[in-house]
């Protein structure tokens, strides 16, 4: 009986932030691409159902050294390839849903490997 007081209220207040967050529990879309880095380089790649969002001003920073989107190698709504500095720096860019129903911009903190 206990129990139950202490997880409605806390189900309660998830619900709630859901709506809030239009439905969605994530309040970013960093779960709908993912990315890899490997020798200097930083390869994003969308999930299923997701693409790039090529009109979104994208930039990679780094160690204070910002990396704009016209020097990506290969930049796609399919893939995107950035030659940066090894280090820990702030992705910044755009992700939609094949579906068109939804966008969404993204700054996740990603670590460049040697």
């Amino acid at each position: 009986m206990k129990f139950t007081r202490f997880v409605g209220p806390i189900a309660a207040a998830f619900v709630a932030g859901a709506v809030l967050l239009g439905g969605d529990a994530r309040a970013d879309a960093t779960n709908h691409c993912s990315w890899t880095s490997a020798g200097s380089v930083l390869t994003v790649v969308p999930d299923a159902g997701w693409h790039l969002n090529t009109d979104y001003k994208w930039s990679l920073t780094v160690g204070g050294t910002t990396v704009p989107k016209s020097s990506f190698s290969t930049f796609s709504e399919s893939s995107i390839v950035i030659p940066a500095t090894p280090g820990t720096g702030t992705l910044k860019g755009g992700v939609c849903s094949n579906d068109g129903n939804s966008c969404a911009s993204i700054t996740p903190s990603v670590s460049i490997s040697k």
